[in-house]
């Protein structure tokens, strides 16, 4: 791929994207330019990954073909209005900013400027997230591809239209610490019953790990697999039916539908 890409912000997404696509051999660590307002931070880009640092983000975009904005909410506009003189209609821009809509961003610019909103999660960190993708009303065909290319290199992509980015936020972008919680819930479960944590953790990951893969491999609905390993009148079922007395799915939804309306609100915050 034949680009030049900047990162307005160094943190650990933009990390996870610079590494993925150097591994890849899809870009040159000469082909990527970052900027940030830790020095510490471009140090370390510098010294680990070779690319090319900025504490300015005019200068980080200079020639370049992508741009790929991963700051915070609360100081998008700003790293916008210090760079939308600067941006052309040639370059893409490609937002990794929870709850801000690709029109959001155009109208900041206000220009026809190519804007792609995508949301990664945080697997991407070892290249196997998941990352959705929904583009804005300028983007070109050759645009769309560049961003899937770019994201395949940590993980699976999607495809989404603009108006589910926020549940696909809550969902995949939010979705591993639920299920953290929910493996330190079951290690703990097994300490107060007598194993170790070492021991608890390795059994209860790898579980993790085999359910996932079985799904993957097999192509079973969830619900038909869980009924393979519940037995009648067996322990699965008895923890099974103590889940639900919990509201154990119901807190779940609750809680992806919260995490929702939160990127819904940075939205309207921004």
């Amino acid at each position: 791929m034949n680009l030049k890409v900047s990162f307005l912000g160094g943190g650990n997404i933009a990390e996870a994207i610079a590494r993925g696509v150097i591994e890849a051999k899809l870009l040159s660590p000469e082909e990527i330019s970052v900027s940030d307002v830790k020095k510490e931070r471009l140090d370390y880009l510098v010294d680990k990954y070779k690319v090319n640092v900025f504490s300015n983000n005019k200068e980080a975009i200079r020639e370049t073909d992508v741009i790929i904005l991963s700051v915070k909410p609360v100081v998008l506009n700003q790293v916008i209005d210090e760079i939308k003189n600067e941006v052309n209609t040639t370059q893409s821009i490609i937002s990794v900013v929870a709850g801000i809509n690709t029109t959001d961003i155009e109208d900041r610019f206000n220009k026809k400027v190519s804007v792609i909103r995508a949301m990664p999660n945080m697997p991407v960190l070892i290249r196997k997230g998941i990352s959705a993708i929904s583009l804005g009303k300028y983007v070109q065909e050759e645009e769309e591809k560049a961003a899937f290319t770019i994201f395949k290199t940590v993980g699976e992509v999607v495809k989404a239209e603009e108006s589910l980015m926020n549940a696909i936020t809550a969902l995949s972008g939010s979705g591993p610490a639920y299920v953290f919680t929910f493996i330190e819930a079951l290690v703990d479960a097994g300490v107060e019953l007598g194993i170790s944590r070492e021991i608890s953790l390795k059994l209860v990951t790898e579980t993790i790990k085999g359910a996932v893969l079985t799904i993957l491999k097999t192509g079973e609905h969830p619900v038909l697999l869980k009924e393979k390993v519940t037995s009648p009148g067996g322990t699965t079922i008895a923890a099974l039916n103590t889940l639900e007395e919990s509201g154990f799915r119901s807190a779940i939804i609750k809680a992806v539908k919260k995490a929702a309306q939160r990127a819904s609100e940075l939205s309207a915050e921004n």
